[in-house]
């Protein structure tokens, strides 16, 4: 649609500064464009209405975009519409600079959208599309600079994964992974991703190394990285300094490699969903990408698709829980509305992380904790969907 080259024909808002060819800063072409908030909590637009009709049937959404600092950002969203934006489709793509946001301060990210998390006003419709939108507004205590260097549509997934697919991953190797969640996962022949702690393998409760070996040997279960000391996932990538990241990420990848593991499967999850820059201001992604071929965030404000935007920042749901302040079950298995039959409908590839599988009779205490009736019903959900079950390092080389 755009690589923001000369002449593209976007313009901004009033209260906003925009630079319309920045040739200092950009990925492809020769140039992108940068704008800049007033700092007062108005919205910030990047925007082309009416121009020549287009149709986004079958296609993702790609954008290559950087925010300077996130610190201020309220809100990042993109609209796609008609009538002057009279009837849109709108993304949220990011909030408040809080928790595992998709954009990180000075990188250039790229987006991908796909329809499953759009919501609509009006009456727009996909074939016939004329209008854009890239909005940033920052929280009214200081300005928020965005960079833009392309708007584009991409196939989207259908054509590999025609109902779409989900990967079931695992955080922390707890026990409860083999004793209850893989039985109900073996009824359906669903392989799944257990992300490991590896000073905790075979501790009181943690899956132990021959579990492991059998989820892999014998289940087709990808295992992949988390951290190598439970200390250092407590710190979280960004409490670390970049030569203690570097370690622990050598450790863990050396502890995969020597107890029988696939290298190919090469996997990360963030620990608690953090990334950015060390305590010493060094890019967790950087150091990351020299051990592992590619990492899992929490950041769940759009979803993943394939192919994915970025496989450094592959986003999932997290937090799967009944307990107060979890991520509902049934916002995923609501027939017609919830997340499962909207990422079929949409060929989305829906990346869903559990810690904790407890029986019902727990009283659940925290937001790790899923309760088996409820794991049970999502695997359901996504077996009547029709949807492809396939671990995230597999998903990934369908693409490569």
């Amino acid at each position: 649609m755009t690589i923001f080259a000369s002449g593209h024909g976007y313009s901004n808002n009033a209260g906003s500064t925009l630079n319309n060819g920045d040739t200092s800063d950009f990925v492809v072409g020769s140039q992108s464009v940068k704008i800049t908030t007033g700092g007062t909590g108005a919205a910030a637009n990047i925007s082309k209405l009416g121009g020549a009709s287009f149709d986004a049937t079958s296609k993702a959404i790609r954008l290559r975009l950087k925010l300077d600092d996130i610190t201020h950002v309220a809100g990042l969203n993109f609209y796609l519409g008609s009538s002057s934006l009279a009837s849109y489709y709108k993304w949220i793509i990011q909030g408040g600079a809080v928790g595992s946001n998709l954009l990180t301060s000075g990188d250039w990210v790229v987006v991908t959208l796909n329809w499953a998390d759009a919501t609509t006003t009006g009456t727009p419709s996909r074939s016939a599309l004329t209008d854009i939108r890239i909005q940033v507004t920052d929280d009214a205590a200081a300005p928020v600079t965005l960079h833009a260097n392309s708007v584009e549509l991409i196939p989207d997934g259908s054509a590999t994964f025609p109902s779409g697919v989900v990967s079931f991953c695992f955080d922390d190797n707890r026990a409860s992974v083999w004793s209850l969640a893989k039985p109900v996962m073996d009824a359906y022949g669903y392989p799944g991703s257990a992300y490991i702690i590896a000073d905790l393998v075979g501790a009181n409760g943690r899956l132990t190394l021959p579990q492991l070996r059998l989820m892999q040997d014998a289940a087709g279960w990808e295992v992949a990285g988390h951290a190598y000391l439970d200390a250092d996932h407590a710190l979280t990538d960004t409490g670390m300094t970049r030569a203690a990241l570097d370690d622990d990420s050598n450790r863990m990848k050396q502890w995969l490699s020597s107890n029988g593991f696939r290298t190919s499967s090469d996997g990360f999850a963030y620990p608690l969903g953090q990334y950015g820059l060390t305590s010493d201001a060094a890019s967790t992604t950087d150091v990351i990408r020299q051990y592992f071929g590619y990492a899992r965030t929490t950041h769940s404000k759009t979803r993943e698709t394939f192919p994915p935007g970025d496989p450094y920042r592959l986003r999932s749901i997290s937090s799967i829980s009944s307990y107060s302040g979890g991520y509902s079950p049934t916002a995923l298995t609501t027939a017609t509305t919830g997340d499962i039959a909207r990422a079929a409908a949409n060929r989305q590839w829906l990346l869903l992380t559990f810690h904790d599988i407890v029986s019902d009779a727990t009283t659940l205490t925290n937001t790790g904790q899923c309760k088996l009736s409820d794991f049970t019903a999502i695997v359901q959900a996504v077996s009547a969907a029709g949807m492809a079950v396939i671990p995230v390092g597999d998903v990934l080389r369908f693409y490569s």
